[in-house]
């Protein structure tokens, strides 16, 4: 019961902000911004054999995601606890 009850508001507090963004107009990239991305692949790829940058990018991935992210989320609440009168 509590599960349901905690797996609802979850869904619930996830729908809101993803269907909040849905409304909004598309996007139009331009069609250099993919022919970008083309070209920094055809000057990565001789490097690939020996230095995997996909890899690389999955790990800095990760590192933002798992490491920088919610360091900086801690300081920010930290400092916004700070600011609140009577706590030091």
């Amino acid at each position: 019961m509590i599960i349901d009850i905690l797996l609802d508001f979850i869904y619930v507090f996830l729908w809101v902000p993803v269907h909040l963004i849905a409304l909004l107009p598309d996007v139009t990239v331009d069609s250099a911004f993919a022919s970008a991305f083309e070209t920094a692949g055809h000057y990565l790829a001789p490097f690939n054999s020996f230095l995997p940058i996909h890899e690389l990018f999955d790990v800095f991935t990760l590192l933002v995601v798992y490491v920088i992210t919610p360091y900086f989320t801690f300081k920010i609440l930290n400092w916004a606890i700070r600011k609140i009168p009577g706590v030091s």
